[in-house]
């Protein structure tokens, strides 16, 4: 059972005008969320995030680690083995974010996690 003010990644199993949504928390990567770090960027924003065929999402998970889900609503969870790894990547969301509009973001951001990665180590 959830109380109020539990974070929860749950799926939307029926939804009409007349009835409450039915909302399902059984499933993989759904539940309660345990850690990490949450961050909300603009709705807009998140295709950009996400990358063509989930390219960035991808680039991001590969150079830290980190478990990254998106949901629709423009909120983002980051979940990684250490916290200094999901600062890391907080940064590089808000450096998607802020330059979203520039040409060649995938490598510019790929640079940035691989310095700040070296920086760890």
């Amino acid at each position: 059972m959830y109380n109020v003010g539990d974070i929860i990644i749950a799926k939307v199993l029926k939804f009409d005008r007349t009835t409450e949504p039915t909302l399902t928390t059984v499933g993989p990567d759904l539940g309660p969320i345990r850690g990490g770090f949450l961050v909300e960027i603009p709705v807009p924003k998140i295709p950009r995030l996400i990358g063509k065929s989930g390219s960035m999402i991808k680039l991001l998970n590969g150079l830290t680690g980190c478990k990254i889900f998106v949901a629709q609503n423009g909120v983002v969870w980051i979940k990684g083995r250490r916290t200094e790894e999901e600062r890391i990547i907080l940064k590089a969301i808000k450096k998607i974010e802020n330059e979203a509009h520039i040409v060649g973001l995938t490598d510019r951001v790929k640079e940035f996690i691989e310095t700040e990665m070296k920086k760890l180590k």
